[in-house]
């Protein structure tokens, strides 16, 4: 968790040296497992991760954001730091570009730099369970929805979604939110 922080935080001192006067950034992963049964036979099976990495800064009362995909394995650790410098680079631009056209410069409510962690209380994480046991239950299902001569297609399925989202910022945030669904 230590890394995901690090690429957050590398994001905002690079857009503080870039000449914002505040940044944050965030840095995402989204899991998604879906499996599905239609008529007892598995008809679809998705496993997807999704990460990425957005910096929105302030410069001159504007605002600026640019966001991009991160590599995830952790060979491609120079290159995210490189693409996090980069992102704040580009959202400065942005807000550089913008302050030129802004009609009232955005002021920030003063704000103590929130420390938090935060995890969706969840009895049993569907991501430890092993597939086979996944499968079991929506067995188990189809099977309930069998019998009845008018059930002319039954269908069971199961989706999960876990979001973890690091998030740092100039003011000294730093927090993290880990969501079960």
């Amino acid at each position: 968790m230590d890394h995901e922080f690090e690429l957050a935080r590398s994001a905002v001192e690079a857009a503080l040296s870039a000449g914002a006067s505040y940044a944050d950034a965030r840095v995402g992963r989204i899991t998604r497992e879906e499996l599905c049964l239609r008529n007892a036979q598995m008809s679809s099976a998705d496993a997807l991760e999704d990460c990425g990495l957005g910096v929105r800064v302030l410069f001159n009362g504007a605002s600026g954001f640019a966001a991009a995909p991160l590599a995830w394995r952790s060979s491609e650790h120079a290159a995210n730091e490189r693409l996090a410098r980069s992102l704040a680079g580009r959202a400065v631009e942005v807000a550089r570009a913008l302050a030129r056209v802004r009609r009232a410069p955005i002021e920030l409510a003063p704000n103590a730099a929130a420390r938090a962690e935060y995890a969706t209380p969840c009895a049993i994480d569907p991501f430890e369970l092993p597939l086979q046991e996944k499968i079991e239950l929506l067995r188990a299902a189809d099977a309930s929805l069998a019998g009845a001569s008018e059930t002319v297609v039954r269908e069971a399925s199961l989706s999960f979604r876990r979001s973890e989202q690091w998030f740092a910022a100039s003011d000294g945030a730093r927090v993290f939110q880990h969501l079960v669904r």
